[in-house]
Order: C-alpha cells, then sequence, then structure tokens
C-alpha cells in the first residue's frame, strides 16, 4: 500500500505488504472478523506467535550487536546529564554499580572503561564539536535500529516526504530517549538516597530492615523500569497508543525483564559463558546480556501491539 498523504505533506503511514492489516484511526489492526473477546491466553499466545513470525531472535542479535558499541556514548551523555544535578561521579559510580549486579565484576569494570574511555579531552573547540557529533550519531543508531523493530511489529511505519527528514527524526527520537535515561539516573540515585534514609529509621523500630528495603528497591527499580520502556514506547510507536495500552504494555514488560533479569544472573554467574570465550568472556557475557535484553523489549512490544489490537475491550 502506497503512503498516505497529510493535510501538510509532511508525515504519512506506510503498511507493510505482508502483515494482512488494515489501517483504521490512525495504525493497523487485525481484521475485524479475527478479532474476539481477549483472554490473558489468547493475548500472550498471539504476543508469542508474532514474535516468531517476526524472526525477532535475529532482530534481537542485531540490536544487540548496535547496543554493544552505543552503550557508551549513551551512558556518557546519560550520565553528562544527570552528572549536571547529582555528580558525575556519584551517578557513574551509581550506573557502574548496578552493572556489577547483573554482569559480575569483570564486565562492570569494562563498563566502565567504555565509558571513561567515551570522555574526550579536545585540544580544541573544533575537535571537541566532531566528537560531540561523533558520540551521538553513535548513541542514536540503536534507536534508529529499533524503529525499524517498531515498524515491522505494527505492521506500518511513519513516513516522511524526505528522506534526510526521516533520519533527522529517528535521531531526534533517540536523543530524546537518552535525555530521558539521564533523568531517570537522577531518580534512581534520588530514590536511593531516600531508601538509605528510610532503611536507618525503620531500623531503630523493627528487625525487618532487610527484608522491607529489599522490597522497597525492588518496588523503585520496577518503577523505574515500567517509566523507561512507557517512553520508549511512546516515542518508537509508529501510531498512537492509548495511555491505559503504554501503561500496560511498558509494566508487563518491566516484570518480564525484572523475572528474565535474576534467571540469566543465575545463568551468567555459573561462569560457563565468559570462561568459553577466555579473554574476550566479558564482552561476551555483555552481548549475552544485551541479547537478552533486547528479546525481551521486542516481546514487550508485540504484547503491546496485541494490547493495541484489543484496545477497546481491554480498557474501556
Amino acid at each position: 500500500m502506497a503512503s498516505q498523504p497529510t493535510g501538510d505533506g509532511g508525515v504519512g503511514m506506510e503498511q507493510l505488504p505482508d502483515q494482512g492489516l488494515h489501517t483504521v484511526a490512525g495504525g493497523p489492526v487485525a481484521p475485524a472478523e479475527k478479532l474476539g473477546k481477549p483472554t490473558v491466553w489468547g493475548v500472550l499466545r498471539d504476543a508469542a506467535l508474532a514474535w516468531i513470525d517476526h524472526r525477532n531472535i535475529g532482530t534481537a542479535a542485531a540490536l544487540a550487536y548496535y547496543a554493544a558499541f552505543s552503550m557508551a556514548p549513551v551512558l556518557v551523555i546519560a550520565v553528562t546529564l544527570s552528572g549536571v544535578f547529582y555528580g558525575r561521579e556519584s551517578v557513574e559510580g551509581h550506573v557502574v554499580a548496578q552493572f556489577r549486579d547483573l554482569l559480575g565484576q569483570s564486565g562492570a569494570e569494562l563498563l566502565q572503561k567504555m565509558i571513561q574511555a567515551s570522555y574526550l579531552s579536545p585540544s580544541s573547540w573544533q575537535a571537541g564539536l566532531i566528537g560531540l557529533g561523533g558520540m551521538l550519531i553513535g548513541a542514536t543508531a540503536l534507536f534508529a535500529e529499533l524503529s525499524a523493530a517498531f515498524g515491522r511489529i505494527f505492521g506500518t511505519q511513519r513516513t516522511y516526504r524526505y528522506a534526510w527528514m526521516s533520519a533527522v527524526m529517528e535521531r531526534l527520537k533517540g536523543l530524546t530517549l537518552v535525555v530521558g535515561i539521564g533523568f531517570l539516573l537522577v531518580a534512581s540515585l534520588l530514590a536511593s538516597a531516600g531508601l538509605m534514609a528510610v532503611g536507618e529509621w525503620v531500623a531503630r523500630w523493627s528487625r525487618a530492615e532487610a527484608v522491607l528495603l529489599s522490597v522497597m528497591q525492588a518496588g523503585v527499580s520496577l518503577l523505574m523500569l515500567s517509566l523507561l520502556f512507557g517512553m520508549m514506547l511512546r516515542l518508537m510507536a509508529p501510531v498512537k497508543l492509548a495511555r491505559l495500552t503504554v501503561a500496560a504494555g511498558a509494566l508487563t514488560t518491566a516484570v518480564l525483564f525484572e523475572v528474565g533479569k535474576w534467571a540469566l544472573g543465575l545463568y551468567l554467574g555459573q561462569g560457563a559463558v565468559g570462561s568459553v570465550f577466555g579473554a574476550a568472556g566479558t564482552l561476551a557475557v555483555l552481548l549475552v546480556w544485551l541479547n537478552y535484553v533486547a528479546m525481551v523489549l521486542l516481546f514487550g512490544v508485540e504484547l503491546t501491539y496485541q494490547f493495541y489490537r484489543y484496545q477497546d475491550e481491554l480498557f474501556r
């Protein structure tokens, strides 16, 4: 189907040919005769089948590859922005500590070296400007590929009159997400400081401090992840999603991520992945973790699309 013109001639919607979908109210849905009353099993089944049909395992591998090279500039920009409010060293230490729980000590050290190597000390403002431009391109390349994955899943993609407009808009979306990550880092640091204060207060009255803090930390982590995934769905989805649809998709993806993170931590903790690859073991562990994150994210997008299909029945 050809792209649909808009009132201003700028942005339209182009439907991919092999999805069997039609466009209504700004986005594609399955044919009306195939839509019935949704069930939890039906939504999960449709999402899983679509996840396989869209070959998201290969897409996740591509995203992991992009992320391996984009992670350092993304974190540098996010840490720099959040460091304005909380201090760069504190933010960087917080980020490395979070990844230490996921990747182990060697993985966290590799990530810290990547971040520190990305900070430039240019001899002139021209070199600094070129370095900043290269960092921005690297930081947003991942999100351009992610946007294409969203288009395949939703069966439609946003099109522009000029190709350069598409490239610029996708990069701007990626930059917006990077800025959002920076502010979420600040919020996470503030929440951690608040939890420490609450823990000290609770310790005076109860011996259940450790249990309470663990529950509160899990809740804060789930909230931050939900906000991050929700922001990603809002910016990257090629159709307009209702707020409840975004909230349901973001929360479900965050829960899947937290559950899988625990299981992946047990697997990576055995050291089998790192030991097989020898000196490159740390990088292999990082790629395995990034691949898992990409697969969970893509399944969350598939679920969100199912919520979008049935949003009139689910959220009315």
